[in-house]
């Protein structure tokens, strides 16, 4: 196998930090059997900011393709006119078509998902960032339009297999603008592999995408992470320590926390960490000074971003004595496998694959959960005995070990591309 080439198509990475901690762990495993290349299609933008730019072991090929502003790409007439008869995008207009449903909506969402598809691939070519003539497997690490620029070329090349993975806005129609994933169809035609971070995931897509559905290139392949030991002298504070991890945007719902430590009792001494930053960081913090102002039994940090590196050496020396998501939709989130594998007791909303992640070592939230519930679940642990904490943290753990382990994991992942 050793030898094979393998090209990881990514929305960015090696630059920017949004990848990173989805990416970087399974790494070393594929370089043990192939030879890599990320291509990444990441903003000039990004790339400039060293900040966030991942270092790469030295046998990692790295091609960056500088990507068109998504918002003003050109395309003339005459190529217009010779896409508009493609029949891969002549028999997904058909399909819009028999939905019946916001037919232009969804017609130049998928005429603008095929242009930015074929532009993809040409830049591709231009680059010679891929050697087409040689065995190679193409692996777009989401499952959206660069993945149908490969489907769209395959039977050009002979020697090329593509496989995907499908988290969560490249996955549900409901992510998206206009409640409809384009190309699903077609591209289930063209791949060798999909593979799904959550159960749920590769249920849905069982249940909605079946036209031209082939089972058997549908695999659960979670992700997972290193596992890094905690330390021998924990920090512990004085206060219940709720820790939190997210990008701050709507999606995060993080004012559903703030809202609900604001209707926690005043015999409920709480001290609330949030890592990450985002859009709504601002907003977030005039808000938590707003209603929890009168709280003398809450206190709070919002640390901004921090890389995942820190976030795990801060959970090795500070103890936490709960993790809380409040998210509206998910993958499976990558920040609470960081907090199983310390044996960290979960506190989560019911979406995407965060109910593989809590399993009687937590409150699963309802998806839509009011403040006064999430109040109530973190209440609820904040009362546990010491012998019930101490049962969720064994039983997080067990999650960790059981569906996390990158090692584990990323060893059964290669298994089914050997046999691919």
């Amino acid at each position: 196998m050793k030898g094979r080439n393998l090209y990881l198509i990514t929305d960015g990475f090696p630059f920017g930090k949004g990848e990173k901690p989805f990416i970087l762990p399974e790494l070393p495993y594929l370089l043990e059997e192939y030879n890599l290349t990320i291509i990444s299609p990441a903003p000039q933008a990004v790339v400039d900011d060293v900040n966030y730019t991942t270092k790469l072991d030295d046998r990692i090929k790295l091609v960056h393709l500088v990507p068109p502003p998504m918002n003003n790409i050109q395309v003339d007439q005459p190529t217009l006119n010779r896409l508009m008869q493609n029949p891969v995008l002549q028999e997904e207009l058909q399909y819009i078509r028999e939905d019946g449903k916001l037919l232009n909506e969804r017609a130049n969402e998928a005429l603008g998902n095929f242009v930015i598809a074929e532009l993809f691939f040409q830049q591709v070519q231009q680059a010679k960032a891929i050697n087409f003539d040689e065995p190679c497997l193409i692996y777009t690490f989401w499952y959206h339009f660069r993945t149908l620029a490969f489907c769209l070329h395959k039977d050009e090349f002979p020697n090329m297999k593509i496989i995907t993975r499908a988290h969560g806005y490249d996955l549900y129609n409901e992510r998206t603008a206009f409640d409809r994933q384009p190309f699903k169809s077609f591209m289930n035609t063209k791949l060798d592999g999909i593979f799904f971070v959550s159960r749920k995931g590769l249920n849905y897509y069982s249940s909605k995408f079946t036209k031209n559905l082939n089972p058997d290139k549908l695999h659960y392949s979670s992700l997972g992470i290193e596992k890094v030991p905690k330390g021998s002298n924990q920090t512990k504070m004085s206060k219940f320590h709720l820790i939190s991890c997210s990008n701050v945007i709507p999606l995060k719902r993080v004012e559903l926390i703030i809202q609900a430590l604001a209707l926690c009792d005043e015999n409920v001494n709480i001290h609330w960490t949030h890592f990450g930053e985002g859009s709504l960081m601002q907003d977030m913090k005039k808000f938590a000074d707003a209603q929890l102002k009168d709280k003398q039994n809450i206190t709070y940090w919002f640390m901004g971003h921090i890389p995942n590196e820190e976030v795990m050496r801060y959970y090795s020396s500070i103890h936490c004595s709960c993790f809380i998501t409040t998210s509206s939709t998910e993958g499976t989130p990558v920040s609470i496998q960081e907090a199983l594998s310390f044996g960290i007791p979960i506190i989560g909303t019911d979406v995407g694959g965060i109910n593989e992640e809590i399993d009687n070592n937590g409150i699963l939230l309802s998806p839509n959960p009011s403040p006064q519930e999430v109040a109530d679940a973190i209440t609820k642990i904040y009362k546990m005995s010491d012998e019930q904490i101490e049962k969720l943290r064994q039983r997080s753990i067990e999650i960790y070990e059981e569906r996390y382990n990158i090692e584990n994991n990323a060893k059964r992942f290669l298994r089914f591309l050997k046999n691919l």
